[in-house]
C-alpha cells in the first residue's frame, strides 16, 4: 500500500535525510529553477506541489549540485553528488513520435524486470515509466576522477537498458547525463494540452 503523500516519500527515498549540496525544482514551460538546500526536503515538496497546482510540469534532478548557482540549473560538470542510477522509458502514444517505443506500460515494466537489479523507486510519468536505483547514500565526488567515474557508470547503465530494449526491437533514450531531471510523483503531466495526467509513485523499497 502506497503512502498518502507520495511526493514526501519520493523526496526522502531519493535524497535521504541529509543530502549534500543543493537540489532544485525545475518547471516547464516557464523554465524556472527554484533552488533548495539538500537538507530541506520539505521545501522541495512544497515547491513541487505548488508548481503543479499552477499548471506547470515539475522535475527534480538525479544529481546534486555543489553550489547554489545564480544562472540556470547547472550542468553535468557542476554536479557534485549522485543519488543513484535512473531510467526514463517512454511508452508509445500521442505524447511521443517514435515508432519503436515499448507499446504499453506492461511492456515497459517487463523491460525493467529484465534489469539486473530491481529499482528502488518506480514512477509512472503519465506517458511512460521513470525508475531510480538508489545508492545506500549519495555518492559525493572527491575530485574530477570520481566525477568521471560516475559519468562512465551512468553511460554503461543506460547502455545496459538500451541493449535490453533492443532485444525486443524497442528503443529508449540515452539519458546518461548527470544533470538529467525526472518528473516528481504527486504532480501532473501537462505535456498534452487539455489532457493532464497524474505522475504517480507506483512502488518503492524501504531500507
Amino acid at each position: 500500500m502506497l503512502p498518502q503523500n507520495e511526493t514526501v516519500t519520493f523526496f526522502h527515498t531519493i535524497y535521504g535525510e541529509d543530502a549534500p549540496g543543493w537540489l532544485f525544482i525545475f518547471t516547464l514551460p516557464n523554465k524556472v529553477t527554484a533552488w533548495v538546500k539538500g537538507t530541506d526536503l520539505d521545501s522541495a515538496v512544497h515547491l513541487a506541489l505548488a508548481s503543479s497546482k499552477a499548471g506547470l510540469n515539475v522535475y527534480a534532478p538525479v544529481g546534486l549540485q555543489r553550489e547554489h548557482l545564480s544562472n540556470g540549473r547547472g550542468t553535468a560538470a557542476t554536479v557534485g553528488a549522485l543519488t543513484g542510477m535512473w531510467a526514463d522509458i517512454d511508452v508509445a502514444g500521442p505524447a511521443h513520435a517514435k515508432a519503436t517505443l515499448p507499446p504499453t506500460d506492461t511492456d515497459a515494466l517487463a523491460l525493467l524486470d529484465e534489469c539486473p537489479l530491481s529499482p528502488t523507486v518506480l514512477v509512472h510519468s503519465g506517458h511512460g515509466l521513470q525508475a531510480w536505483w538508489c545508492f545506500r547514500e549519495p555518492w559525493v565526488f572527491d575530485g574530477d576522477d570520481e566525477h568521471e567515474e560516475a559519468a562512465t557508470l551512468a553511460r554503461r547503465w543506460q547502455a545496459t537498458l538500451q541493449n535490453i530494449a533492443a532485444r525486443h526491437g524497442w528503443t529508449i533514450d540515452a539519458a546518461a547525463n548527470l544533470d538529467r531531471v525526472l518528473r516528481v510523483p504527486g504532480t501532473t503531466n501537462w505535456k498534452i494540452a487539455g489532457a493532464p495526467l497524474p505522475v504517480r509513485l507506483l512502488r518503492y523499497q524501504h531500507e
